[in-house]
This record gives C-alpha cells, structure tokens and sequence, in this order.
C-alpha cells in the first residue's frame, strides 16, 4: 500500500484532489489510442490491444523470464503453493488486458513495471524448484544474479518515463480549466512531444470523451504529417471553442497566423488570441451563425 498512498499523496499536494490520478485515463486514454488510429499503419486492432500487455512482459523482462514466471504460476496453482497470490496476479493482469481491448488503458511502460515486479517473484520461485538439486549456498547465488537481471531490464522501462511536466504545460492547461464551459470542446497541437499534450489534458480537466481532439496526422514516407482534411472536419463538425496552438507544431501548416494578440480570419473562422505560455498559444474560434 506504500506506493497508492504515497501517489494519493503526490496528487493531493499538486492538484488538491487525492484520487485526481484516477480521473486523468478519461482523457488521455481514449486521446492516445485516437492518436495511434489517426496514423496510417499504426493501426490497434483487437488482437493488437488483446496482446499488449503479454509483449510488454516479453520486451521488458525478456522471453526466458516471461516463460519461467508463466511456469512459475502453472506450478504454484498445481502444487497448491502461493495460490491466493498467484490468482491475484492473473486477475490483475486479465483485468489489464480486459481494459485495453475496451480502451480503457493504454500500453504505458509505468503500468508494464508494475506487472514485472508483481511478476518476477513467479519466474525467482521457479528457478528455485528447477535448482533445488544445487546446494543451498550456490542456489542463493544464482539466485542473486537472477534477481539482479531482471533489475537490470527494467532501468530502461523506467527512464523512458518523463519525471517533469514543464511550467508552460501546466500554465496552458490551468487557464483552459478556467474559462472552459461543461461543453466546450478543444482542439490541441503539441510541438514537441505527446506527452504534452496529454498533460494539457489532465491539466484542463477535460474528461468527457470527444472534448478533446488531437491533431490528426498521417504517414508520408515514414514522416508524420498533419492531414488538413481531418484538420478541417474537426473545426467544421465539432466546432472546439478553444484551439491550443502550437508555432512549432503541426496545425500552422493548415493554419499560419501572421501575429501574435490580433484577430484573424481562416477558413470563414474568426480566431481570437488569448493567450501565450512557453510554445503554445490558445486561440478562441468564432463560427459562423448556422455553420
């Protein structure tokens, strides 16, 4: 419980709301996966979702810790041995497997080191029955090395992690959650990387699904490029109030403004600057009456 508590706390300390962390999925989840799908041949399909979780074990913790731990379950369920923390294993990871094919979780590494760790135990009791012929000081040893393997495939699980949401991030996403209405909708483009943009999100508290729209892109000679069609379909069917730009990102090449803090006109919309925070901007779409 040392880990929940102390993330409960972590939340509560920055966003004053404890379970906040248990709200952001509404938002980043169904975005991430709109992501993927908007690229061409990057699509999930459900045997895609269904065997995430299952690659991920097999990329993290390699393929001779992954067949040792699902051994290490078989065994412990048949001899009868450590069945109560076995059967909480394979729920909680058919419960990860059932949330992606819904997509309701994404395949993030955070998440895959929590099933390696919860994991490894089965894969250590398994090398200790197949080495239970070898002398009790040798058993430990190999052991050890055994333990500290695994330990060395995970450090790169985590350092994939972006430990920091920069100030401008959080500036952006504050002033949407404070002048958004319950029903507007957002449009967000991200110069840098995803994961700002997810962060916009969480920050703007937008939860609701289709509030939310990345920019959609497609793949031009292995190039991501943004897909002014999709671009426009948003803006002419979904009418987002807000539009988070970004100078450097993908959406000036559908929409280019000349200045900072004027009114321009594109496209038949009115866009009115608001605001500016790092590399991004908010804008503020006026659509015409019946459009």
């Amino acid at each position: 419980m040392i880990l929940p508590g102390w993330w409960m706390f972590i939340s509560y300390r920055v966003m004053h709301d404890p379970l906040f962390f248990l709200h952001v999925s509404d938002a980043v989840v169904p975005s991430t996966f709109n992501l993927i799908r908007d690229m061409d041949g990057l699509r999930l399909n459900l045997f895609d979702r269904i065997s995430g979780w299952p690659k991920m074990l097999w990329d993290t913790l390699t393929p001779p810790a992954v067949i040792l731990g699902f051994l290490g379950l078989g065994y412990s369920l048949w001899k009868k041995k450590h069945v109560y923390s076995a059967l909480l294993f394979l729920i909680l990871f058919f419960v990860f497997i059932y949330k992606s094919a819904q997509e309701e979780l994404f395949f993030d590494y955070r998440y895959g080191i929590t099933l390696g760790l919860l994991f490894i135990p089965f894969s250590i009791f398994m090398i200790y029955k197949l080495l239970h012929i070898i002398g009790q000081r040798w058993r430990r040893v190999i052991l050890a090395l055994f333990i500290a393997y695994f330990a060395y495939r995970m450090v790169p699980a985590a350092i994939q992690q972006r430990p920091v949401t920069p100030s401008f991030v959080k500036d952006i996403g504050c002033y949407l959650s404070t002048h958004l209405n319950p029903q507007d909708k957002i449009l967000v483009d991200s110069p840098y990387h995803d994961d700002f943009m997810e962060a916009i999100l969480m920050y703007s508290k937008v939860y609701e699904f289709r509030r939310a729209f990345c920019i959609p892109r497609k793949i031009v000679d292995q190039h991501h490029l943004v897909d002014e069609k999709g671009v426009m379909d948003i803006l002419n069917k979904e009418q987002p109030r807000f539009i988070v730009y970004a100078p450097e990102g993908y959406l000036p090449d559908v929409l280019l403004f000349s200045s900072l803090g004027k009114r321009e006109k594109k496209h038949g919309i009115i866009f009115d600057f608001l605001y500016e925070s790092g590399p991004y901007r908010i804008y503020e779409a006026i659509y015409r009456k019946g459009s």
